[in-house]
Formats: C-alpha cells, structure tokens, sequence
C-alpha cells in the first residue's frame, strides 16, 4: 500500500513529526511539490499555490486543531 503523502506549511514541525509518527510521507508545501494532502496554518493563503500541490485532496488548516486531529481528518478525508 503507497503512502499518503502530505504537503505541510513550514512553521508546523510538531505536526510534522507527529504525521511522520503516523506513517504519513511528509513533504515540504511548496511549488513543484505534490501530495494527497496539505495542512497550512490557516486558509488565509493563496488557494491557487495550494492546488497546484494539491490537486484534489482536502487542504486542513491547521489553526487550534491538534495534530491528532488532523491525522485523523487526512484519514477520514484522503481515498
């Protein structure tokens, strides 16, 4: 089975480490980047970068979510 690969905003090394933890392939957000998920700060960001990484797959703002609560939001949301 492939990993999901999730695209987190810099800033967020907690969340990071935790999906990592989980067995989630974490990437940098950025352009040039894809994945099956982004988590970012907030939705206060250009949406057009964030689709440009992520096509489909559900964009998570971070904002006073605890990091169990988006890896169980990327599960829930991803396939």
């Amino acid at each position: 089975m492939e990993k999901t690969t999730v695209a987190v905003e810099e800033g967020l090394a907690p969340i990071k480490k935790y999906l990592q933890m989980k067995g989630y392939l974490v990437v940098d957000l950025r352009p040039g980047q894809k994945a099956d998920a982004a988590v970012v700060r907030s939705i206060d960001i250009n949406m057009s970068e964030i689709r440009a990484v992520v096509a489909e797959g559900p964009v998570i703002a971070a904002s006073y979510l605890h990091p169990e609560l988006i890896a169980e939001q990327i599960k829930m949301r991803v396939h």
